[in-house]
């Protein structure tokens, strides 16, 4: 395994930030073929209007993650049926659940998700030695 030791020097998983700039550039790389979610804002509204948007949803995460609470909209899904494309199309067991839930969450979970990998990753490299 390499030597990770570099990668994170944190102790807290406190120090994610949501900056305007990376919540802006989260929006923009948005894929407008996106399905309909639960809030009903669509993937092109916030990719369209991400310089806009960029402040507010930054002060959203911000404070929903050190409170560590979502709203419930964010938490509201749909599960929506996938053809699995074998089998029957009439059975029910050649199908899979997709949740779909809110753009805004997964692109809060999508800032998360490197500096979370990083500290767990200094966390076990700390533990082991």
């Amino acid at each position: 395994m390499p030597n990770l030791s570099s990668v994170c020097s944190s102790n807290s998983i406190n120090d994610i930030k949501f900056s305007e700039d990376a919540v802006s550039d989260k929006l923009r790389k948005l894929k407008v073929t996106k399905s309909p979610v639960p809030d009903l804002i669509s993937a092109c509204v916030l990719k369209n209007c991400a310089a806009s948007l960029s402040t507010p949803l930054s002060i959203l995460m911000a404070q929903s993650f050190m409170q560590s609470r979502l709203p419930s909209d964010w938490k509201t899904a749909f599960v929506k049926p996938i053809y699995k494309n074998k089998g029957d199309k009439f059975d029910a067991s050649n199908y899979r659940p997709v949740s779909l839930t809110s753009l805004v969450v997964k692109v809060m979970e999508s800032i998360i998700y490197g500096p979370l990998v990083k500290f767990l990753i200094h966390k076990l490299q700390s533990n082991s030695t």
